[in-house]
Formats: C-alpha cells, structure tokens, sequence
C-alpha cells in the first residue's frame, strides 16, 4: 500500500506524542477502517481490494500533510498520526479524509469500486502514552461501527 508497517508506524507515532508532550503541543490519532472491505474481496477478488487499499493510502497521502504518519495497522485498517493538530482540526482531517474515499470510486480493470470508511479520532491529552490515545481511537472506532459505519467518532480523553 505504500504505508508504513504497523510496528514502525507505532514507533514514529510514540517519538511523536513524546516530542508533543515535551513542547506542549497537540498531537491526534486517526483509526481509519474500510468498511465492508471482505465484501469488496469477495465481489471483485483480491487484486481488486488490493487496489483500493492503495488508493486509501494514495488519497491520504493527497489529503494529508507531508509530516503526517501513515501506517497499517493490520488487514484494512490504518493509522494516522497528525502531529500539532487538536481534536477540533483532527475532527476536520477527519471529515476531510472520509470525503476524499467515500465521494469518488476506486478504479480497477474498468470497474468503479466503492469504499467508504469509519474513523475514530481521539488527541493526545498531558501525561497520555501511545497505548492510551490508540485505545481511545479504537474506541472511537468501534463506536463509528456501531453507528452503521461510514462515519466518523472523536473520543474524548
């Protein structure tokens, strides 16, 4: 997909929230799952569910800022990292992310796949390690599942 793996993504992600935590600055963390996503391999085959995680990963890469982190977790989720960004704005990177993958299809050997995704969000508060604002954002995803999917959930510390 052209993301980081899981463990360098939690590596680059824990030196993030300790350099925050030392400057006194926000730090956020999206979990972004594609919904539905073994129907999209089932339906259309593996290759193709290939191709639109990569088309996640390249619209990220489109939406976000270059010093942005971005890595997978595992399967079709993804984490985000978005250093010096507050929970409002993370709310809005957020919003922003899900419109660039839920508002335009997914090309693949002539076909147009659609994706959608649920996102939970959660921001590093004074004192937190990596494990506590990732068990927010799962949280916070799991809550956007819970909603119906396709949507997305800001977890309060």
């Amino acid at each position: 997909t052209g993301a980081l793996n899981r463990h360098r993504f939690l590596e680059l992600a824990e030196n993030e929230i300790d350099r925050t935590a030392r400057h006194h600055k926000p730090a956020s963390l999206l979990v972004v799952d594609a919904d539905h996503f073994k129907q999209i391999n089932d339906r259309n085959g593996h290759a193709a569910g290939d191709e639109v995680l990569k088309g996640i990963v390249e619209r990220f890469r489109k939406t976000l800022r270059s010093h942005d982190i971005i890595g997978r977790l595992g399967g079709e989720e993804f984490g985000v990292m978005l250093p010096e960004i507050g929970a409002e704005d993370a709310v809005k990177v957020a919003a922003k992310l899900y419109k660039a993958i839920s508002e335009m299809p997914f090309a693949f050997e002539g076909q147009l796949l659609r994706a959608t995704v649920s996102i939970g969000v959660a921001t590093h508060t004074r004192g937190d390690h990596l494990h506590e604002v990732m068990r927010r954002a799962d949280m916070a995803l799991y809550e956007a599942k819970g909603a119906g999917r396709n949507c997305l959930v800001l977890k309060a510390a």
